[in-house]
């Protein structure tokens, strides 16, 4: 591994998010951190911090450094996303939309941000909207089968039966296991 008194912040990132990847948590902050103090303009710095932060269930200093990412370039789709997700998988899904909504700005194919937007818009009742951005993905051509299965479930939930049917049918046949 390369020497960690590095001055290179990308270096000493690039450390910590090895180290992350090998369960090395602690020493992964410490890492970022180092970068961090060298070049606080860097808002991926941030969201992979954040990351390590997740990992080790610090969800609320995670929201801190997704927040502080954001921050620095609002236009950053991956921390808007990232923190959709936090808040989504936390219980709290009303507020994700608006981070899964830019994220969806920021990136137009972010098909992960539109099929979690739609599950979350499900899970509020709000099948409209949720219809709406399901809709709008399939005409971009963003079609996965956890994206269809949402959109079914809308359709569903709804009373469109015979439409939910039809992208049930699309995401068994794209994914026969899910």
């Amino acid at each position: 591994m390369t020497d960690h008194r590095s001055q290179n912040p990308e270096v000493l990132h690039m450390l910590g998010i090895r180290l992350h990847q090998q369960g090395q948590h602690e020493r992964a902050i410490g890492y970022i951190r180092q970068a961090i103090a060298l070049n606080e303009k860097e808002p991926y710095y941030f969201n992979n911090l954040a990351v390590v932060y997740r990992a080790l269930g610090k969800n609320d200093e995670a929201i801190r450094q997704y927040r502080r990412a954001i921050q620095i370039d609002g236009k950053y789709a991956q921390a808007h996303y990232n923190l959709a997700t936090l808040y989504h998988t936390s219980g709290c899904p009303e507020k994700s939309l608006h981070h899964y909504k830019m994220a969806i700005k920021n990136k137009a194919d972010y098909l992960d941000a539109y099929s979690n937007l739609i599950a979350a818009f499900n899970e509020l009742g709000r099948f409209d909207d949720a219809s709406v951005y399901g809709r709008k993905a399939i005409r971009q051509d963003l079609n996965c089968s956890e994206l269809l299965n949402n959109l079914a479930n809308t359709l569903k939930n709804t009373g469109q039966f015979i439409e939910s049917i039809k992208y049930y049918r699309q995401s068994i046949r794209m994914s026969p296991d899910h």
